[in-house]
């Protein structure tokens, strides 16, 4: 039986009005032997489901559904990740309050340090857990919490190794000047879901990231900013409304710092994990619009399908 007549239109996939693509996705038109259009075969209603290129603004929300859609494993992988590594330094800060001059609310303390790098630390841990969550819906796989950290066990060495590595890069660039960080941060921001994806060593995974952010560094550039901006603006308005409420449930100063304190433990840790998710998102949007992973997986799918 021949295909349809040619009057039928191919589809094509475009970005919105002034986002830039690299190429349009377009797809043949369907044949009467073909099943409904289905472009991978990745978990159904997952936000991968089907992949094509997304704006920034599109990047942002889609961080949002990683969490709705497995909100139970991606909450037991931030709990068992972020809460000691982060949270939990700074309960004792919060607990702590001022000793003689020092004052450890304001971080100057070695315990605040010591929460910020275990928050930088467990940003780059969950961001692996979370690629590799992400990395399953994509080939249908629908990996628990305890699949999850038997991978993050498997490559935890060279998650710390790359870590290190990059921790190192961007001090370099602070030290330059402070120019040089405007480069690294960017371009180092999807190495977790590298770490995750690809099955790479140390050094193949940062240079691996940093050949990938570049290609379209600007757009990279841009979701870290606009999720900067974004997350501070949602920070100080959960930390504004708990002073207020703290002060007043209280009748004290003390009262409002510590409710100050607790939302800030509290929003970080969810900012973080919508973070880690966006980034993840933007792994996946750097290899569709650059390597084509779309078209590489629906080519999959079909020749496996194939008799």
């Amino acid at each position: 039986m021949d295909p349809l007549p040619p009057t039928v239109p191919t589809s094509v996939d475009w970005a919105s009005p002034g986002s830039t693509v690299d190429a349009p996705r377009v797809r043949s038109a369907p044949t009467i032997f073909d099943e409904p259009p289905r472009p991978t075969r990745a978990l159904v209603a997952s936000p991968v489901s089907r992949l094509q290129p997304r704006t920034v603004g599109q990047l942002l929300d889609g961080g949002f559904e990683v969490l709705r859609f497995r909100f139970r494993t991606i909450t037991i992988l931030a709990a068992t990740i972020v809460l000691p590594l982060y949270a939990l330094p700074q309960a004792l800060v919060a607990a702590l309050g001022r000793v003689g001059d020092v004052d450890v609310f304001g971080g100057s303390s070695p315990l605040g340090y010591l929460a910020q790098l275990g928050l930088w630390l467990a940003t780059m841990l969950l961001g692996v857990a979370i690629g590799f969550l992400v990395s399953g819906w994509l080939v249908g796989a629908d990996p628990t919490p305890a699949d999850a950290f038997r991978f993050l066990r498997s490559r935890l060495g060279v998650a710390l190794g790359a870590f290190v590595v990059a921790l190192l890069l961007k001090v370099a660039g602070l030290v330059a000047c402070g120019v040089g960080i405007l480069f690294a941060v960017p371009v180092l921001s999807v190495l977790a879901p590298v770490v995750a994806a690809e099955g790479l060593g140390i050094v193949e995974s940062v240079r691996r990231t940093i050949r990938l952010a570049r290609r379209r560094l600007g757009a990279v550039f841009g979701v870290g900013v606009l999720w900067a901006v974004s997350s501070s603006l949602v920070s100080a308005a959960a930390a504004g409304a708990a002073a207020l409420v703290g002060e007043l449930a209280t009748g004290s100063t003390d009262g409002a710092e510590i409710a100050v304190q607790a939302v800030n433990v509290i929003g970080t840790v969810v900012l973080t994990v919508v973070q880690v998710a966006v980034t993840v998102l933007v792994y996946v949007d750097l290899r569709v619009r650059t390597e084509g992973l779309d078209l590489e997986l629906e080519s999959m799918e079909r020749f496996r399908a194939a008799p």
